[in-house]
């Protein structure tokens, strides 16, 4: 579980309004990029004695005695101490406290009990810098939390049954193409939309990267809003976001595999089915003459 962060844009923003600023329209994009790198390096660098404090929302307190918090941090040196407090709210007291030393550019795991987080899984993480120097943790992928919350067997289940359906997408949308196409147009095509179903998160931070500036041109909205596009035709074939979670033990959540991946998957299946049956009923096929 990641810490709650703003989007970068949205960060960008409420930095310049904090200072009294207001972003221009016609910025040029050495500024903008020169306001991008200020904002982030601020918010991923903290200076000696000076601390960070990050959301965190597991939705419930994990049933599991200890969770685990795990920080990377880059600085000056070798070693470095921290202290780490679990808050219940941003300005409350600490429910719990300790101190860790840390290497250079280490993964380092903090086991923390369970029961200093408040019962609906929403609390704070003060990461305070004890090091003479400062200290970088980086904003995506530099800190987060994990716990127990799902067992092997359970997730085996999901997997299983969520990939069966998507295979049956798949068969839906092979039958489809082969009714209104040739066999070779058709086997292109389906495979065509299989490579881009799984490098669908790859092409977003494409789309969204090539729009990350003030006043983008308008041939770059054109191939950004293209590459969109043709994620939403494949968007019902992509994979059920199992395998990751299943190969480190991670619980497969019910909300995002069925509330989000199955209705957009069983959509497009219908949308395929129903397709494929008009364009077989619209064509004429051969006679057989003996």
């Amino acid at each position: 579980m990641k810490p709650e962060l703003l989007s970068d844009y949205d960060l960008i923003t409420k930095k310049v309004s904090e200072r009294g600023g207001k972003l221009q329209a016609g910025m040029p994009p050495e500024i903008w990029n020169a306001i991008h790198l200020k904002v982030i390096s601020e918010e991923q660098n903290t200076p000696s004695q000076g601390s960070k404090t990050y959301e965190f929302n597991f939705g419930e307190r994990p049933n599991s005695e200890f969770f685990i918090f795990y920080f990377r941090p880059f600085f000056g040196g070798k070693k470095a101490d921290f202290q780490i407090d679990i808050l219940p709210d941003s300005n409350a007291p600490a429910n719990y406290t300790l101190t860790d030393e840390s290497s250079q550019a280490r993964k380092t795991y903090l086991q923390i009990p369970s029961s200093a987080i408040p019962a609906d899984g929403r609390f704070f993480v003060k990461l305070s810098n004890l090091h003479s120097g400062t200290v970088k943790i980086q904003r995506n992928n530099g800190i987060h939390c994990s716990y127990a919350s799902s067992n092997f067997q359970s997730n085996i289940m999901k997997a299983y049954f969520s990939h069966n359906i998507h295979l049956a997408v798949f068969i839906l949308l092979g039958m489809a193409c082969g009714t209104a196409l040739t066999f070779a147009t058709a086997t292109f095509t389906s495979f065509s939309l299989f490579l881009i179903s799984l490098s669908n998160a790859f092409f977003e931070n494409i789309a969204k990267d090539m729009l990350f500036m003030y006043e983008p041109p308008t041939s770059t909205i054109i191939a950004s809003k293209t590459i969109e596009t043709l994620l939403w035709i494949a968007k019902g074939l992509q994979a059920p976001p199992v395998i990751e979670n299943l190969a480190y033990h991670r619980l497969i959540e019910n909300n995002i595999l069925w509330g989000t991946w199955l209705p957009a998957t069983i959509i497009y299946a219908l949308i395929i089915s129903l397709f494929g049956i008009y364009l077989f009923n619209k064509k004429e096929l051969s006679i057989l003459e003996v």
